[in-house]
């Protein structure tokens, strides 16, 4: 692929990134589906211009004067094929100075944009990953939440050493609970409170995690 097709789809993806996907509105599928759409249309137009540029080539291959300069750039030692002679040839406008100038500032400027391009896309790529992420997360959110809801489960953190406990919330004041996972015992009082009784048989007051 030349720099050319290469900028052109890197382009296109980085404009169609620019555009942030909430993360409820994307899912895995979706993304995929779109990434594939403007590979397809990038590579679509990336033949065009390579069917172009063919095309001005083979025009040039049989101009008699680009034939004609060809040879006298083979006897002065010239390395170019043919092929890339006529290409070079017509973007520098038949290799007059103010073309070849042209030509050298606009194969730095197309770099320079290449790489402007790729650096968007793969900070667009970075941002999409993270809306992928954030919405995963939140989906397992939910489900925890909707796993305590049906478990008769809260979430509680000993502030002191920041672990978690999941507890049940139906249990009575002064009932104690012995949770299997973390090998503790947990007292639950009259308001609804929650105490982690340690070996040494102090307890630790829990709060329930928002």
């Amino acid at each position: 692929m030349s720099s050319r097709t290469f900028f052109s789809v890197v382009v296109l993806l980085a404009l169609w990134g620019g555009a942030r996907i909430a993360p409820d509105e994307c899912n895995a599928q979706d993304f995929g589906t779109m990434i594939q759409q403007q590979l397809q249309q990038g590579n679509a137009l990336g033949q065009q211009m390579q069917q172009m540029q063919n095309n001005i080539v083979q025009q040039n291959m049989q101009n008699p004067r680009v034939q004609q300069m060809y040879q006298q750039h083979v006897a002065n030692g010239g390395q170019m094929s043919f092929q890339e002679f006529a290409y070079a040839y017509a973007g520098t406008g038949g290799f007059t100075p103010e073309g070849t100038n042209r030509w050298n500032q606009n194969e730095r400027s197309i770099q320079q944009r290449d790489q402007a391009a790729v650096d968007a896309y793969r900070q667009n790529q970075g941002q999409n990953a993270r809306a992928m992420q954030e919405m995963q997360n939140r989906q397992d959110e939910i489900a925890h939440a909707r796993g305590n809801l049906l478990n008769g489960t809260t979430d509680y953190v000993d502030p002191g050493t920041e672990k978690q406990y999941n507890l049940p919330h139906t249990a009575q004041g002064g009932d104690t609970f012995h949770d299997s996972n973390s090998d503790q015992n947990f007292q639950r009082d009259g308001q609804g409170n929650y105490r982690r009784e340690d070996p040494s048989g102090y307890n630790h007051e829990l709060e329930e995690e928002e």
